[in-house]
């Protein structure tokens, strides 16, 4: 279990865009 990991994918994902708003705009997309 990496937790430093996870918690630096979680960060970086929130300041990407409120915690995966813009992954989920993307994968919209792709659909």
């Amino acid at each position: 279990m990496n937790s430093k990991l996870d918690i630096a994918n979680a960060y970086r994902d929130f300041y990407n865009g409120d915690y995966g708003k813009v992954d989920y705009q993307k994968q919209r997309h792709k659909a």
